[in-house]
This record gives structure tokens, sequence and C-alpha cells, in this order.
């Protein structure tokens, strides 16, 4: 199978060769074989009094930002090389230098030779290609800027990296010149404009002073030196600075007013939505009696929140992630969409499952180890550390120590009192000492039984526990 010429030297050198298309889908090959070379004209942004001489052309090139108007600087480089068909022809088109550094534009026409080996016609010469196009038969006007790929956006950004390399600011310098330049000359036009204006004014209102805002106005103008009128322009567009300043500060505070005030009203949307929620969701809670906590499964739980739309945006495009600390689960969902971070709890600020579990234990008398492995067996096995399980359950004991001292009191008067109707005077007691169930020395009781039997029937021994 015979290969397209294109794709022949591709295969000649892969790494050297870069294939691009035209509009109309011809095809242009880029030699980069050559080294690429940046010359003394090329350290200033511009057109010269000839192609010969200038070092760049401003090409409307689509895709590639303007540096000024709709027009993109293109260098035109020594070692730029392009291989190419015009209509029957098979062409080489050259950059190369002069010894005076400025350019000239070498072309070969091979004919039907698609191997670029047999060269039929050729010119150097400081024409930019003109007798090229004066050579090539057919019909139809012919672009030189398109034959050598000018107007190929990613072509020209890599002739400009090759300038950016040497010169790493002349295109932004040359961006920032024009848009002084351009300021000066909008200033005129506009002064101009507003001289004829205020004239036209004066003229119609029959004025005979010809006075406009405190200020003389004649058909000869205001005489001034050049150096004042610069200064008046640098004050005039220091004014008008400040005074965007001031209204682009003034455009936020607006805003922001704006957003606060939107934010209050959906903050007190939102808590009387949630004043009804909690009404509805309490109601339901009684009706099913269904207490202060449930059990649900992980994966259904955190199924249910991930499912949910973003609040914010209602995106399905979300991120989750989970911090779990104890019996405490916060999963967090993050919208890529709006970047709205949505938490979750399954504890309220309230209910501490923690401490919950604690004070289980000790009314249950469950040790620790018990109580985990209850909580494991059921599938629970983010639990609490064992420092944290007693430092909880030290939260009761003030309270369970006021309880069993009340409760004590009152076992010893009925004791005593019992002792004195049956005309004793000495109440037989025996004396228990045992530590807790988690061995835990602040846990450890004591224990007074009465030790004698009670008249009438009673289903327990009275103790005095301290």
């Amino acid at each position: 199978m015979t290969l397209h010429w294109s794709e022949r030297l591709l295969t000649h050198n892969p790494n050297k060769y870069y294939l691009f298309k035209r509009k109309n889908r011809s095809i242009l090959v880029r030699d980069n074989t050559r080294k690429y070379e940046v010359l003394p004209l090329h350290a200033e942004v511009g057109i010269g009094e000839s192609l010969a001489t200038s070092g760049y052309l401003d090409i409307k090139v689509n895709g590639c930002e303007p540096e000024y108007e709709d027009r993109t600087w293109v260098p035109i480089l020594p070692g730029y090389t392009i291989f190419t068909k015009v209509h029957k022809s098979f062409v080489q088109l050259s950059i190369e230098k002069n010894i005076d550094n400025t350019l000239i534009f070498y072309w070969a026409d091979y004919g039907g030779d698609e191997t670029f080996t047999n060269v039929q016609y050729s010119s150097r010469k400081p024409d930019f290609f003109a007798s090229l196009i004066a050579r090539l038969p057919g019909e139809g006007r012919i672009s030189m800027l398109d034959l050598l790929g000018f107007h190929d956006k990613n072509n020209v950004e890599f002739l400009r990296s090759i300038i950016n390399a040497k010169l790493p600011t002349i295109f932004k310098d040359a961006k920032k010149n024009y848009a002084i330049i351009n300021k000066g000359i909008t200033l005129k036009r506009s002064c101009k404009r507003k001289g004829i204006a205020i004239l036209d004014d004066i003229t119609s209102s029959n004025s005979a002073n010809n006075i406009m805002s405190g200020m003389t106005v004649s058909q000869e103008g205001l005489s001034m030196d050049g150096l004042s009128v610069q200064a008046l322009a640098v004050q005039f567009f220091e004014i008008k600075n400040e005074l965007y300043r001031v209204k682009k500060q003034l455009k936020i505070e607006i805003d922001k007013n704006l957003q606060n005030n939107h934010r209050e009203e959906e903050g007190s949307s939102t808590i009387n939505e949630n004043q009804n929620l909690d009404q509805k969701i309490e109601e339901v809670i009684s009706k099913a009696k269904l207490g202060s906590t449930i059990l649900i499964d992980t994966r259904q739980y955190l199924k249910t929140l991930f499912t949910q739309p973003c609040p914010r945006c209602y995106s399905s495009n979300k991120k989750l992630e989970v911090i779990s600390v104890g019996f405490s689960v916060k999963p967090r969902i993050f919208c890529n969409d709006c970047k709205k971070t949505t938490e979750y709890k399954n504890e309220t600020y309230q209910n501490n499952f923690g401490i919950f579990v604690s004070g289980a234990g000790l009314a249950g008398g469950a040790n620790r180890q018990q109580m985990e492995t209850i909580f494991s067996t059921i599938g629970i096995t983010s639990q609490i550390v064992k420092k944290t399980y007693h430092q909880y359950q030290k939260k009761f004991f003030d309270t369970l120590h006021h309880a069993a001292v009340t409760s004590a009191e009152e076992a010893l008067e009925i004791a005593c009192s019992h002792i004195v109707n049956m005309g004793e005077k000495i109440l037989p007691v025996s004396f228990d000492v045992s530590w807790s169930h988690v061995r835990n020395a602040n846990q450890a009781s004591g224990e007074l039984i009465l030790q004698k039997e009670l008249s009438g029937e009673y289903d327990f021994h009275i103790y005095y526990v301290y």
C-alpha cells in the first residue's frame, strides 16, 4: 500500500515533523529538524519598513488571545519550514536569515514529486514568497499566511513559545503598550466630540456669557501648552479611576447587604420550617411509640443520606466522607457543583450515646466488656474507649451517691424503729465490702446487712449501703 506523502515524511522522522491542516483540509507538515533563531529584530514587536526587516505579523488567529483589537502577533522565525501541496505542485517554504540578520524567504517547487527530492524551480528573495505566488498555476487567490500555517492556533502558539523562551514579557508588554497608546487616542477623540457638543449647546442656548460649569467657552478653545494638557489628562484618568473604584466598592457593599438580607429571610423561613417539621416528627414518634432512639443499618443510613439531592443546587454530583468517634457518626457530603458541604449527625446536641451506654451499664450491672460484647454482637463496632466509658460513668456518681445515702438513711431508721418497738437495744448486722464488676476502685461499695427477721411479710432484706 502506497503511503500518503505526509505519512512518508512523518515515517522518516516522526519526532521532528508536525502535521496539521488548513481550513480547506489541505495538509501542512512543519519541519522541526532545523534550529529556530530569535534575531535582534524580534526584540521589538511591530512591522518594519518591509517584511524582510519585520520580526512579526499581526494576524487574526481564532482561539489565540489578541494583543490588540482582534489581532495576534505571529513571529517570523528563521528555521521555520513547511512542506505542502498547492494545486498539483509539492512545495517547500522556508524562512532564513541574511548575514545582516534580516529575513530572506526560500521556496522550492518539486512539481509532482511527492518525495520532495527533485527541485524543478527555487527562489531565495526578501519578497515574502511573492515570486512563488506568481509562478504557481491555477485559478483563485492563494494566501501565503494560510500556506505557512499562520492561521492555525497550535502552530502560532508553538512559534510564540520560542519567542517567550528568549523574551518572556514581550507579548505582555506589547499588549500593555497598545492599551496605553489606544487610551490616549480614545481620549483625544472623546475630547474632540465633547468640544463640538459644548459649542452646539452654547449656540443653541443663545447665552451671552458663553459660560459652562464655571468656564468660559469659545470657538477657539482654551489655550494651553502640551505639558498642561498632559497634566489635565492624567488628572482626568486619576479621577475616573477613583470613581470606578468607589462604584465597584459600592456595588460590593450593596451585594453584601442583599446577601445578608436574603440569608436573614432564609434563616427566618428555615426556623419556621424546622419548627413545623419538629412538631410533625414528635407526633409520628408519639403515635408509633418509637422512643428517642432507633437502630438502623449503616449501609441503609449512608445510602439514604447520599441519595438526597444537594439542598442548595439539587445536584447529584457529590462526594461522601464519614468521621466516626465512638458512637458518634458524622457523614459529610460535598457537592462538586456548588461546593457546599452538608453535615449530618446520628446524635443531637442534647443526646450523647456514649453517656447513655455508660449509664445503662451502671443501671444494668454490666461492665464495659459485657456492654462492648453486647453492642458488637448486633454490629455496632464503633464504640467509646475504656477511659471515656469510665469518665462518663463518673458523671452519674454524685446523683447515685445522694440517692443511695438517702435510701440508706431511710432503711436505717426503719430498722432502728423496728428494734425499739421489739424492746431490743442491739441492731444485729453483717458487713460486706465488694468491688464493682469492672474492678474499678472508684466503684467499690460497702454494705451493712440487717441480720434479723422482720415481722410481717417482706420480700426484701434491709441494706445500709455506703
